[in-house]
């Protein structure tokens, strides 16, 4: 594995990837999902423990029963159920994250949690976590935070 130095820090090549996501809630999620269904290599990055950490704060969807769900989402719903993880908008929320990685690994997004994202110059992302500092390079760089970390 290459070695990336930069500031006299020597940072781990995570490799180069078409599209990098930086957030793990449910529209990183989808986003990463949909373009690695589409054929992009994908690196969905996330500063939390898990995917789709909205759930995990409120067990819910907050998605009215009326309204016609994403196909993507509806995937999910219809995996929850299959297991009696879902009743109504209420989710058990280790049965959907267990739903949404598998649904980014059976799509070939390479998730990477407990990061944070660093802008860099050029094509570079740089990701620092407990496992030390690491890089990625992509064309394209997605800020699914709620906060615009990677904001330039």
């Amino acid at each position: 594995m290459q070695q990336i130095v930069r500031d006299r820090a020597v940072a781990r090549d995570m490799g180069s990837y078409d599209v990098h996501i930086h957030g793990g809630g449910l529209s990183g999620w989808a986003a990463a999902v949909s373009l690695a269904r589409e054929g992009r290599s994908v690196l969905l990055s996330a500063p939390r423990t898990s995917l789709g950490h909205e759930i995990w704060a409120a067990l819910s969807t907050w998605w009215p029963p009326e309204l016609e769900n994403p196909t993507l989402w509806q995937e999910i719903v219809c995996e929850l159920e299959r297991v009696n993880a879902a009743r109504g908008t209420l989710l058990d929320a280790v049965a959907a994250q267990v739903a949404l990685e598998r649904a980014a690994d059976e799509a070939g997004v390479e998730v990477l949690l407990q990061v944070n994202a660093h802008p860099s110059d050029g094509d570079m992302t740089l990701l620092t976590g407990r496992w030390g500092l690491m890089a990625a390079r992509s064309r394209v760089v997605i800020d699914a935070t709620e906060r615009g970390r990677l904001a330039l």
